[in-house]
């Protein structure tokens, strides 16, 4: 999705009907932070939206980082007072060219 969609629809859309916006992470991603890292570790979310699941990551004890490129998402997720930094970036995967694929891939599998 661009960037203008992306905006336009966290602007206008109420979040209970963007359809993949979750309140709290699946219970299997859930249980794979929590038993296979470690509390020390940072989790960079990229793509993070409003910012549920990093919200909840750094409410269970891990430091995060949420990137995403809707300046309009981010400004729902707001300032965290759990020590979550949200930052706005550029479009990554347009960056990447021909590993767009790959990245794209990967994305996708890590959701």
């Amino acid at each position: 999705m661009t960037k203008k969609l992306m905006e336009q629809i966290y602007s206008s859309t109420p979040l209970e009907k963007i359809p993949w916006h979750f309140e709290s992470p699946p219970a299997y991603l859930k249980s794979f932070f929590e038993v296979h890292l470690k509390k020390k570790h940072t989790i960079l979310e990229l793509g993070c939206g409003t910012g549920n699941y990093v919200l909840y990551l750094a409410s269970i004890g891990f430091k995060a980082v949420g990137v995403d490129f809707s300046e309009a998402a981010l400004k729902i997720a707001g300032d965290s007072d759990i020590g979550v930094i949200f930052e706005h970036h550029g479009d990554i995967l347009a960056k990447l060219g021909k590993n767009k694929e790959a990245a794209n891939a990967y994305l996708k599998a890590i959701e």
